[in-house]
């Protein structure tokens, strides 16, 4: 259960070259939604109080906050529990996804100090990591299981002397995990050098929702056979082998010369729901839709816009953040 989910307001006009306006609309219209479920709250801005004001339900806990953009997954901080039920959480080093646009920290020191500004509001215990690192890079089952790419966290922008066994170790120190599944690249046009969270996402434990695509000319063909190879080769940290729910990817779409990442799976789970991507393709959108309700059944699904938040390089699960709710684990 969730005590409330985090997001951030859009408003970086490189991220949204397009139209942020647009985005700001798809935005509220995932938060709005989300509000149905559970709690919001919706770190904005300084500059943007009025307008995210008169989009947001009146119900969404608005903070004002400095803030560089609007990727809530990977700036807040991975919240832990220990077995007495506290809550803490774990700050990863955040460079602006390798600093690819030059921004250098002045560009996004807002975000990569949104974590730990988190966990000062909730007066909750803060450990900083020493990796640079994002929340969609990280899928987990919640029982010591994380499934991450090679091209993120070994990348030479983020990490450049760490190896794999390193790593691993950070991940068991800080987040309890016994287990980490390599898979080795993202999807066509993903700015983030491939998140995991655009290519599996967890059902339950043991069991696995996996993006997929069987045109070999397809260019994200390779990365995902590869990804339903390693899925099926690995165990989990019980010693599971995984159940394999393929979800077909959404056809190709293309913006300013650049292919979209599009992906069903990196869907956003609420309380009672979950809140599915849809790309303006009312037959691949319905089938992904099914396939993911008929794997959390007793879930309300629901499929929301998401084109437009896609154009900035990221979809549902990217810019939503649950916090736990200590009192009901």
């Amino acid at each position: 259960m969730h005590r409330r989910t985090w997001m951030a307001w859009p408003a970086h006009p490189d991220t949204f070259a397009r139209s942020v306006a647009e985005a700001q609309a798809a935005y509220a219209r995932v938060a709005n939604a989300l509000c149905e479920f559970e709690p919001v709250a919706m770190v904005v801005g300084p500059d943007h109080e009025g307008v995210a004001r008169r989009s947001l339900a009146s119900g969404i806990d608005i903070h004002v906050w400095p803030l560089d953009d609007a990727w809530m997954r990977d700036i807040a901080p991975s919240f832990v529990l220990d077995s007495g039920g506290r809550m803490a959480g774990v700050d990863w080093r955040f460079n602006d996804y390798g600093n690819k646009d030059g921004r250098n920290v002045e560009g996004y020191a807002n975000d990569a100090a949104m974590a730990a500004r988190i966990l000062e509001h909730l007066d909750c215990e803060c450990f900083p990591a020493p990796l640079v690192c994002e929340g969609g890079a990280l899928v987990g089952d919640g029982e010591g299981t994380l499934v991450t790419t090679e091209s993120v966290v070994l990348n030479a922008n983020r990490n450049p002397s760490a190896t794999s066994a390193e790593v691993e170790a950070i991940f068991q120190d800080h987040l309890a995990v016994n287990k980490t599944i390599w898979l080795t690249r993202g999807l066509a046009g993903d700015d983030t050098d491939g998140h995991a969270d655009n290519l599996a996402a967890f059902a339950a434990p043991g069991v696995v929702l996996a993006l997929s695509e069987h045109d070999p000319h397809d260019d994200n063909h390779a990365a995902l056979a590869d990804l339903h190879r390693r899925l099926g080769d690995a165990r989990d940290a019980r010693g599971r082998l995984l159940q394999i729910i393929p979800v077909p990817q959404p056809r190709a779409r293309v913006r300013d010369g650049r292919r979209l990442a599009l992906s069903y799976v990196n869907f956003c789970l609420v309380n009672g729901g979950v809140l599915v991507p849809a790309y303006d393709d009312p037959k691949r959108d319905a089938n992904a839709r099914a396939i993911i309700a008929e794997a959390f059944r007793g879930r309300k699904a629901l499929s929301l816009p998401s084109l437009a938040i896609a154009a900035g390089g990221g979809s549902l699960h990217c810019i939503t953040h649950e916090e736990p709710d200590p009192c009901a684990n």
